[in-house]
């Protein structure tokens, strides 16, 4: 609701992308394409789900958590019966424990002709395994999930109905850049006692990710790409 609200539209949230693609890797369903594809876009969201596992030892109750990489591909959006669905989207989900990207590399490999004018957009949540999409692909755009971001800023901000009215605005414009001046404008005195130090990490968490919350399509267009049928990301 709250990204509906200042985007204007309900958007498919991260939460939604990372459910289907749950669901479509428990099928493990073979759908390997009989040529590959030339785009000139890809996006990709990339999340990591903790799933308890139960375990033998001295309590049949014991149980560990394993984080299971999963990933979303499409090829853009398109409106079908008044609404809005991922253009030949497809579903990826690590197996065997080596290096997710070099295994997603892989996979795409298989579907498509990627080469150095192939731009790949990724969205993720700010892990540090996630950000290093960028050395994988020759052009990429890592930009942060702004649905774990909204709820965080909602978090510590929105009793503060000026200053969450503002910077939500900047998010769902992209400005990067005066979202983090403005959260380091806010003073520490503002912030309920309980959320203080929390707040603090979530600062510099935006400051060092400040590049991420640009809006990917702003880069794109620097690129000459049209973007007039690209949505935001998250």
């Amino acid at each position: 609701e709250r990204l509906e609200e200042f985007l204007g539209y309900r958007p498919l949230s991260h939460e939604a992308i990372r459910n289907r693609v749950l669901q479509a890797a428990e099928k493990e369903e073979s759908w390997c394409s009989k040529e590959k594809k030339s785009v000139q876009v890809l996006f990709v969201e990339v999340d990591g789900l903790h799933v308890r596992m139960q375990q033998r030892g001295r309590c049949n109750n014991e149980r560990k958590s394993k984080e299971q990489r999963i990933a979303i591909v499409h090829e853009g959006w398109e409106s079908k019966g008044g609404r809005t669905n991922l253009k030949h989207h497809r579903h990826f989900k690590q197996e065997g424990q080596g290096d997710f990207w070099e295994a997603f590399d892989d996979f795409l490999q298989k579907h498509y002709e990627i080469d150095e004018n192939t731009w790949i957009v990724v969205g993720g949540d700010g892990a540090q395994w996630i950000g290093e999409c960028t050395s994988y692909f020759q052009q990429c755009v890592y930009m942060l999930d702004r649905f774990h971001v909204a709820r965080d800023l909602k978090k510590y901000i929105g009793h503060l109905p000026k200053e969450w009215k503002s910077i939500r605005k900047m998010l769902a414009s992209g400005d990067g850049s005066g979202l983090v001046k403005q959260v380091q404008k806010i003073g520490q005195e503002l912030i309920k006692p309980e959320h203080r130090e929390d707040w603090k990490r979530f600062v510099q968490f935006l400051v060092e990710h400040e590049e991420h919350l640009k809006d990917y399509r702003e880069v794109l267009k620097e690129q000459g790409i049209d973007t007039s049928k690209m949505r935001p990301m998250g």
